[in-house]
């Protein structure tokens, strides 16, 4: 894969360009987010994180939680609007094995 290791410390990001880049898009979407109340922006980091991971990427074209999990997470709505259960009729060896190729897929796709 042609990567390198850059050793950096805590307050030192600047060796790796994507963590510069993830962490000015939370400082964004946080900003948008918590402009009437900016003091509790820790409260509500765990919905940025989740915002940020179900996002699908430009480079990839697939979210962040996608690529490592093989699927997207489900938001509150889906389980209000009862979009999270499907019965499908089909074994479980079957669902393992459909999960399965669908993460090598998406592994193929964004390589």
């Amino acid at each position: 894969m042609d990567t390198k290791l850059k050793k950096s410390i805590a307050f030192h990001p600047q060796t790796c360009g994507q963590t510069e880049v993830v962490n000015r898009n939370v400082v964004h979407l946080l900003i948008g987010y918590c402009s009437k109340h900016p003091k509790l922006w820790d409260e509500q980091l765990h919905y940025i994180q989740h915002a940020f991971n179900q996002e699908k990427h430009s480079s990839t074209q697939t979210a962040p939680f996608e690529v490592c999990f093989g699927y997207l997470p489900k938001s509150p709505l889906d389980f209000i609007f009862g979009k999270d259960v499907a019965i499908d009729g089909h074994s479980d060896i079957d669902k393992a094995q459909n999960f399965i190729e669908e993460i090598q897929m998406i592994h193929q796709q964004v390589q």
